[in-house]
This record gives C-alpha cells, sequence and structure tokens, in this order.
C-alpha cells in the first residue's frame, strides 16, 4: 500500500522533535577522541533548551556504538511511532572515512544505510523533516596536525561513495566535504563542526531558516585555521519546504560555550 504524504504547508515548523544523539569516543584500535564528550554536552544542552525529546530509546546505548549495534539501533528506532512529533533529528559524533561513520569496533556503517532507516521502514515519518548532522572526517588520506587539534580521520580509507538521499524531506549536513579532515580540540573543547552549528542554532533559530543558519555555519567554520589547514562542511537536502525550529531566544536558554558568531 502506498504511503500518503500530508499536504504541503508554507515551511516545516519543529517545535516537539525526537533528536538521537550518538557519540563514540573509546575505540579498540584508534586513540580516544578527545573533546567527545564536549560535543555531546553542546548537543544535550540546545535540544534541552529547545525542549526536544532526547535518546528516548528504551534503555537501548547511544554512546560508544559497534558498526553492528548502530545498525541494530536504527533499525529498532525506525520501528517507533513518531506520530506526535514533527521531526526527527540525529547527531553523530564518531570517527568517520570518506564511506561513513565507524563503530567503536572500527566497522563501517554507510550514512546512505542510515538514512534509509528512517526515510523508507518508518511510516510515521513520512511528509516530516529527517535531519542528520554528522560529526567525522570523510579523508582520503591522513593529514598532519599540531598537538592542540587533531584531524578527525581513521587510519584507512575506502573507495566507496556518498550518495546524496534520493528520498525526500531528508536533510545531511557533514562537517567536513568527501576527502577531507574534520578538526577537533583536544582540550575538551570539542569539534569546530558541533561546536559552531550548537551556537549558531541557539543564537539564531528564532528568526532564520535552517540552511540559511547551515550557511552561516559553513561561513564561520570555512575561517577558522590551524597550521594553514582549514575545514569546509557541506550539506545536502532535499526538504520541500524551509525549516523553521522553534527554539527559545537565547536569552531564554542555558549558556553554551562561547563562540566568535
Amino acid at each position: 500500500m502506498a504511503l500518503v504524504v500530508p499536504e504541503l504547508k508554507t515551511m516545516y515548523e519543529i517545535r516537539n522533535a525526537f533528536v538521537l544523539v550518538i557519540v563514540n569516543e573509546k575505540f579498540q584500535y584508534f586513540e580516544r577522541r578527545c573533546g567527545a564528550d564536549a560535543d555531546r554536552r553542546n548537543i544535550y544542552t540546545l535540544c534541552k533548551n529547545a525542549h526536544f525529546t532526547l535518546n528516548e530509546t528504551r534503555g537501548l546505548k547511544t554512546d560508544d556504538l559497534t558498526a553492528e549495534e548502530m545498525e541494530d539501533l536504527f533499525e529498532t528506532i525506525s520501528k517507533g511511532n513518531f506520530s506526535p512529533y514533527d521531526a526527527f533529528i540525529c547527531f553523530i559524533s564518531s570517527y568517520g572515512d570518506s564511506g561513513g561513520i565507524l563503530g567503536v569496533d572500527c566497522d563501517n556503517i554507510t550514512v546512505k544505510e542510515i538514512v534509509r532507516h528512517l526515510s523508507k521502514r518508518c511510516s510515521t515519518l513520512v511528509g516530516k523533516p529527517k535531519l542528520f548532522f554528522i560529526q567525522s572526517c570523510r579523508p582520503r588520506m591522513k593529514d598532519e596536525v599540531g598537538d592542540k587539534v587533531v584531524a578527525e580521520h581513521a587510519a584507512y580509507s575506502t573507495s566507496s561513495s556518498i550518495t546524496v538521499p534520493i528520498e525526500t524531506d531528508i536533510l545531511v549536513a557533514y562537517s567536513s566535504l568527501d576527502g577531507y579532515e574534520s578538526y577537533r580540540n583536544l582540550k575538551e573543547e570539542g569539534s569546530w563542526f558541533i561546536t559552531v552549528l550548537t551556537q549558531v542554532l541557539s543564537k539564531y533559530a528564532h528568526y532564520m531558516s535552517l540552511t540559511d543558519m547551515l550557511a552561516k555555519v559553513n561561513e564561520i567554520v570555512t575561517s577558522m585555521e590551524h597550521c594553514g589547514k582549514r575545514q569546509m562542511p557541506l550539506f545536502m537536502s532535499t526538504l520541500r519546504k524551509a525549516v523553521n525550529l522553534k527554539m527559545s531566544k537565547p536569552s531564554e536558554s542555558k549558556e553554551l560555550p562561547a563562540c566568535n558568531l
């Protein structure tokens, strides 16, 4: 039986989102991702300020997952009832490569697989925005970095390519272009992308659309530099309307770490 997409309104207004946050910090074969906890903290603060439903996964863990555990988690989540919610939002902070996201076992799950679970297998999310924010590296080669900022890469690369989602109402925001590094601070300050993203959403959500805010994130992150190296975030969208996040104004929210916006 074909799914019926609800009639479009002027824009998506997100007031009650279901948010899933996955943070992989301790890997079997790679060094600990210092700063990952700061990413988690910044995302949690943002979502709590917005009064979004956060990580209600019925006891399933959401941190330090293997690739198989991530696959199982998304499979389980896709069977849930999202009728009370007007959007699904997913944040992932992990190591990665050009093919996707690494679990703590250093196996890979592709972004395409993740998106497919929530776009094709969840009838109660039809016609609703499904937003994915991914902090990981997608390198084809290693890059030398200093002792205060580290590249977010795995020890190997893959020839697998990232596919733009063909399903509607999807947005995927990557911390870097395919083939390039993402950076995070080693002083527990978190990744450049997540730090700026949470700051921009907190500051501008009450009067800017999501894609306009992501353009602002791109502008800020590309202005940051370490040892002559820069980072270029990227977002891909099949959203059919503008997204308006109905979040509290900054004066009404708990404080996020300072960032030059």
